[in-house]
């Protein structure tokens, strides 16, 4: 249903308000957060509480982003993966490693 938040009656006003933050902090490329949209949120949270929200997206969107970068998919690690300089694969395969000179996964 998160897809469809606007149009659900799941989501309470103050659920309502910190979504539409976190997707217009996420799109901010497109444009800066609207001042209706901060409005809402700033009604919906305590001062304190929207800091928290807005450091919470911040570092959702920081980490989406560098596995976008970095072609990592979340699920996919195991320890020991990147051990000895490997690379993490996008398929979620752990990587192939040299070892005494032959390749191996």
């Amino acid at each position: 249903m998160l897809s469809t938040w606007r149009e659900s009656s799941l989501y309470s006003e103050r659920e309502r308000a910190a979504l539409e933050l976190c997707e217009a902090m996420t799109e901010i490329s497109n444009a800066q957060v609207p001042d209706d949209v901060w409005e809402r949120a700033s009604a919906a949270f305590d001062e304190y509480e929207l800091g928290q929200l807005v450091f919470a997206i911040t570092t959702i969107n920081a980490w989406n982003r560098l596995n976008i970068a970095t072609l990592l998919q979340p699920g996919h690690y195991e320890p020991g993966m990147f051990d000895q300089g490997t690379k993490a694969r996008a398929d979620g395969k752990a990587p192939s490693v040299e070892v005494g000179g032959a390749a191996s996964s």
